[in-house]
């Protein structure tokens, strides 16, 4: 069986692939039962592939694997603050919200407590931005009301635990002079 000369592509650079060397005949094909002709290559990123003449001619292969990882990185890329390695400070704090917003957990006072803004990622990272520091929390100014721009910051554990005992004071004050009212009604004989 006679096979085809491919010596005159060595050298010769098809999409990102640079044709160095050719091994004849050294794989067979099952379907039709012939010789494929194997090149090796190098890639623009310095890898080096044995792949088949006819898919890099035919521009069906046009690097080692590279080009295909970088345009599925363009084009799943939404917002660049998660991967599947580590996810960004932020990324964490607002999927650690939502959940907990959006899911009975422990956090029963949270449910439903977030506004339908943030629920999208970005308007939640364009409203808040990045914490100063890895030690600020999100914190809500006042723990009644509902995630949103106007009712949240930035805080340190600290800040956050002060501004949650203060609330508290401010609820129990305001339940004493309730009480208190209520009972001189009752003991002048109104009823509420």
């Amino acid at each position: 069986m006679k096979t085809k000369d491919y010596s005159h592509y060595i050298g010769q650079k098809f999409g990102r692939l640079l044709i160095t060397g050719i091994i004849q005949n050294s794989e067979r094909d099952k379907k039709r039962k012939r010789l494929r002709t194997i090149v090796s290559t190098i890639c623009n990123c310095g890898n080096k592939t044995n792949t088949r003449i006819e898919s890099v001619l035919s521009g069906r292969t046009k690097s080692c694997g590279c080009l295909l990882r970088e345009t599925a990185k363009i084009t799943k890329t939404t917002h660049g603050k998660s991967n599947l390695l580590r996810y960004t400070k932020v990324y964490k704090c607002w999927q650690n919200l939502k959940f907990q917003c959006e899911h009975e957990t422990k956090h029963k006072s949270k449910l439903g407590m977030l506004s339908k803004r943030w629920k999208s990622f970005n308007n939640f990272l364009s409203d808040m931005g990045q914490p100063p520091t890895n030690d600020h929390k999100l914190g809500r100014l006042d723990p009644f009301k509902p995630y949103c721009k106007t009712n949240c910051c930035w805080m340190l554990d600290k800040e956050i635990q002060e501004r949650r005992t203060n609330v508290v004071k401010e609820y129990s004050l305001l339940f004493k002079l309730f009480h208190n009212f209520r009972t001189r009604l009752i003991d002048t004989g109104r009823n509420i």
